[in-house]
């Protein structure tokens, strides 16, 4: 309310804190759900936490990421998943779209490293969303694509992996940021800035990721 009276414009996102600590909340009640193994019971309620706590992280994750707000080393860290190509090209809609293995080859998986902004954009946009489940009755992995992707590729990630992502991006600190308003770069990153370590030229601002630290605008 403050901001709107002074007529100020703030960011989506100016206090990247509140969504990471929610998202590791998050997947601790995740982790819990998915240990145990899955009933008829209790089938369509564990598949409903599962969906909604994937698409919570592709959320954040993206907005973070639009509000530089997810350091450079995050974003260039690989996430692994295996490609099924698309073998039938008959129509693909709600009446047959669970039988997953009428249209895409799941015998023969294409290992790929993918960035963590893939995967969010991927599950955001996700046309194709099915949970795998292991030998135990557990929840193993996520099979997924995009309106876009779904003409060739079926791409499933293991759940492990879905966890390693989300702890990634809750516990990613950014230490410091450049930004260099003439290009229009910005560098993030989560190790501490070398106290010899030159600003490049044209250098705008050196900006914390924590707020508080921020002080009044000049």
């Amino acid at each position: 309310f403050l901001a709107a009276a002074r007529n100020e414009i703030q960011p989506m996102i100016f206090d990247s804190v509140v969504y990471k600590e929610e998202l590791g909340s998050e997947l601790a009640d995740i982790e819990k759900v998915v240990s145990k193994a899955v009933t008829s019971e209790t089938f369509d309620q564990v598949g409903m936490r599962v969906e909604r706590f994937t698409f919570w992280m592709a959320f954040v994750t993206r907005k973070l990421s639009e509000a530089n707000k997810l350091s450079d080393e995050l974003e260039g860290t690989s996430v692994k998943v295996r490609r099924f190509a698309r073998t039938d090209d008959r129509p693909q809609d709600f009446l047959n779209l669970h039988r997953l293995d009428e249209f895409y080859d799941l015998t023969n998986g294409e290992a790929q490293n993918k960035s963590v902004a893939w995967l969010g954009s991927q599950l955001i946009h996700s046309y194709v969303f099915a949970t795998r489940l292991d030998d135990d009755d557990q929840i193993d992995g996520l099979f997924f694509n995009s309106d876009q992707s779904r003409e060739d590729s079926l791409w499933l990630i293991k759940w492990s992996e879905v966890t390693r992502t989300a702890s990634l991006v809750a516990e990613d600190n950014i230490a410091w940021m450049v930004f260099d308003r003439e290009s229009g770069k910005t560098r993030k990153s989560r190790t501490p800035m070398p106290a010899d370590h030159p600003l490049p030229e044209g250098t705008s601002h050196v900006i914390p990721d924590d707020p508080s630290e921020l002080g009044e605008a000049s």
